[in-house]
């Protein structure tokens, strides 16, 4: 007998070759379960040193993993979903050496010893389960109730239906795996999304497994947004996220309940929305009138080019504020909406756009990237914009810089601007295939639609 290797006996045998044993001391202050055994030794199907080095690595770490949940399920302390099922498999494949499918399948053998072998060991080990795994604490009369610890649970329920559970809360990479999205960025916003909102559900209702979400979970977790003043459409979004989350974890675990996110009402839906005001051609004119006097004083200031921007172009503030000097193709004189180095991604794949530069934008947008103000968030540019477009003098308070946009759609439109090119200069997602041909250049006609909007907003043009 020789034992060079960590936990690994190896025996030489009479025809030359060498047999391997794992044997690995264990600490029981570091957690039991049941079948303990504070030497274990199982053999192992390596054929070399380097793979019995290799085989016993793994099978000390997945003893360790299980030593570590037991501890913490003993000492009421939560474990993950994944460290639950990682757990039970190694005391199923590894204590106690059985294919627990491969048990359920002879259990369905109607009639046959194997079935009633199968079914007794079944029952055997849930006692062993429950032995182990359970608690007792006697009540007002005397009787005693029982159950079973986190980890006990979670074992028997595998004893059940052969499945391990998964937390909706930790599905979020099985959802992006689904969809395609696992080799995106965090901070994408169609990750992030649904991580935020997969976020707030679980620290409302709790986390718990995708098979146990109930529609009363749902209705709760409704209910207690629209108390913390959540707009009943945002609510509607954050529904059809996690309904689109949990069909296609459940579609990946075989689930087969119906989806508990599925046709929920929303109490008052759109009754709170608020009205956008939209900028009149008169409002625009005053604006731009007032941006120019404003800059004129502080001319290092990001705002006023910031503010005639979005009234030239009908841009999004975020869109504008993420801009950089090579967005701005001054040979062909366009304007790029695209990702940058100060953004991932733009709101929609529609978002990414080409906009003609007339003489009045490229003045603007030259200013704009000499300003040494800038802020990051976007957030932060809008608070210090509207702070100045509420001073605009008209009869009308209460703007957004989102109304300029609609007022700039409104120019279009009053140009008589055909609707396909107003959704490609707006950057809109309901683009047709058919009117997608000319998104991504600038042509005469948007140069021509661009110039008559301008003339009703600068006497000059």
């Amino acid at each position: 007998m020789r034992s060079t290797l960590k936990h690994v006996e190896v025996r030489t045998l009479s025809d030359g070759s060498s047999s391997y044993l794992f044997s690995k001391r264990l600490n029981p202050a570091k957690g039991t379960y049941a079948h303990f055994s504070d030497r274990f030794k199982r053999k192992l199907v390596a054929n070399t040193d380097a793979e019995a080095t290799i085989e016993a690595h793994l099978i000390a770490e997945r003893l360790d993993q299980l030593q570590r949940v037991c501890l913490r399920d003993a000492r009421g302390l939560s474990n993950t979903s994944i460290e639950l099922n990682q757990a039970a498999t190694t005391w199923f494949e590894v204590v106690i050496e059985i294919d627990l499918n491969e048990l359920r399948h002879d259990k369905n053998k109607t009639y046959t010893k194997a079935s009633a072998d199968a079914e007794g060991y079944l029952v055997h080990l849930a006692g062993e389960i429950v032995d182990h795994w359970e608690h007792r604490e006697p009540d007002h009369e005397g009787n005693y109730r029982m159950w079973l610890s986190p980890f006990g649970a979670h074992l028997y329920s595998m004893l059940n239906d052969g499945k391990p559970s998964q937390k909706f809360g930790e599905s979020i990479d099985i959802y992006l795996k689904q969809t395609n999205r696992a080799h995106l960025d965090r901070k994408t916003r169609s990750v992030a999304r649904p991580i935020r909102v997969l976020s707030d559900f679980t620290s409302i209702i709790g986390d718990m497994a995708v098979d146990e979400i109930t529609r009363k979970d749902v209705e709760r977790y409704i209910n207690k947004r629209l108390t913390m003043n959540v707009k009943t459409t945002t609510v509607q979004r954050e529904i059809a996220n996690l309904r689109a989350i949990w069909a296609q974890v459940a579609n990946a675990l075989e689930i087969q309940t119906r989806n508990p996110f599925e046709r929920q009402p929303i109490h008052g839906l759109g009754s709170d929305t608020e009205v956008r005001y939209t900028f009149s051609a008169v409002e625009m004119r005053t604006l731009l009138a007032y941006v120019e006097k404003l800059h004129n004083e502080r001319s290092s200031s990001y705002a006023p080019p910031l503010l005639a921007i979005a009234t030239l172009t009908g841009a999004r503030l975020s869109e504008i504020n993420h801009l950089v000097s090579a967005d701005f193709d001054r040979q062909r004189k366009v304007l790029w909406l695209r990702p940058n180095e100060r953004r991932a991604n733009l709101k929609t794949a529609n978002s990414k756009r080409p906009i003609p530069v007339l003489p009045e934008l490229a003045i603007w947008l030259e200013r704009f990237f000499r300003s040494n103000d800038r802020p990051s968030s976007s957030n932060s540019a809008s608070a210090n914009c509207l702070k100045y477009l509420n001073r605009i003098d008209t009869e009308n308070k209460g703007f957004t810089i989102h109304g300029l946009r609609h007022g700039f759609k409104q120019l279009l439109v009053e140009t008589d601007c055909p609707g396909n090119l107003i959704d490609e200069l707006m950057g809109w997602s309901q683009q047709s295939m058919m009117k997608n041909y000319g998104f991504t250049t600038v042509t005469q006609k948007k140069i021509d639609f661009m110039t008559k909007a301008y003339a009703k907003i600068l006497p000059s043009v």
